[in-house]
């Protein structure tokens, strides 16, 4: 797992995780970071050293030389974001020489990380380039699962960026990715309209009509079992669905959160490796105040061995 960025709640969430799964047998955690971050967290929560040895030795050193200035708390600068892609970095690199069979991404922020590195848009988008592959944003809550079609875009841009191609390319990795690393043999997929009662005839929008219900008749036709477009104030009362392709942000997460309780994982498809992480950012605002909740970091680490095994 990466440390995120050492300025937010990263290192937080990553040792109380730890800590709650060092009962865990065949399984090896490694934490991507400088030793003395997670050490100064352990003091801070009150964690005797002894307790932490065994996390401190499986940490993957960032450097042959010690950390001397700690990240500021709630202060990312250029230091912090450099740990935090250094983080990554090196995860990508022992994940690509097979040493890794998952990796757990601790939360970063874009905007940090593009102080040092132009044109850095994400995990997704690093490791989507990283590994040539095209890629997909699933969060899950338990057995609920949405899939987004756009992804961190203003709500006015949405319709521009929805296609016919690109519903169709993100049910296929949905398919694919629950076929191969659910286990789902044929995964029943809902996709999920636009428009306030599908556009009600071309008066609310004609998306739905032009572009979405002749993507689903497509897939439909290559034999998926998919269904669509289903109305998006009704879609989640109906029949249940292995995973529910949505439009936008807001028109999955919303839902996915509030079933999640603060255990939402993201995962990432299209990958040829399992790669999840806890649904939250940063929080730079509570940073160090060692409040955070850590379930959904612990819940993405249990998910990457559970899919890793299933794979």
């Amino acid at each position: 797992m990466t440390i995120g960025d050492p300025a937010g709640i990263g290192p937080e969430v990553v040792l109380k995780s730890l800590v709650e799964l060092s009962f865990l047998r065949n399984v090896s955690l490694h934490c991507y970071t400088y030793p003395e971050i997670l050490l100064d967290c352990s003091k801070s929560l009150g964690i005797n050293s002894k307790k932490i040895s065994h996390i401190l030795t499986s940490c993957i050193n960032l450097s042959s030389k010690s950390l001397k200035d700690l990240p500021k708390p709630g202060k990312p600068d250029k230091q912090s974001a450099l740990i935090a892609l250094d983080s990554f970095r090196f995860v990508i690199r022992d994940i690509k020489g097979k040493k890794l069979d998952a990796i757990v991404t601790a939360p970063i922020n874009k905007k940090n990380i593009s102080l040092i590195r132009n044109g850095f848009n994400g995990h997704t988008g690093y490791l989507s380039k990283s590994f040539r592959s095209e890629t997909a944003m699933m969060l899950t809550a338990n057995d609920f699962r949405v899939v987004l079609v756009t992804e961190h875009i203003a709500l006015s841009e949405v319709a521009r960026y929805i296609t016919k191609d690109t519903i169709i390319n993100k049910t296929l990795i949905t398919i694919n990715s629950l076929k191969r690393q659910f286990g789902i043999p044929n995964p029943r997929i809902g996709v999920l309209g636009l428009n306030p009662h599908l556009g009600d005839d071309g008066l609310y929008g004609d998306e739905d009509k032009r572009i979405i219900q002749p993507a689903v008749a497509a897939l439909q036709k290559r034999g998926y079992n998919v269904r669509g477009p289903l109305p998006p104030d009704t879609a989640f009362l109906r029949t249940r669905f292995d995973a529910y392709i949505v439009q936008y942000h807001d028109q999955g997460l919303i839902l996915q959160k509030y079933i999640a309780d603060g255990c939402g994982v993201n995962i990432t498809l299209g990958l040829p490796f399992i790669r999840t992480s806890p649904d939250h950012g940063t929080a730079f605002d509570i940073a160090h105040r060692f409040c955070a909740d850590h379930r959904a970091m612990s819940q993405a680490i249990k998910t990457a061995i559970q899919l890793s095994r299933l794979k």
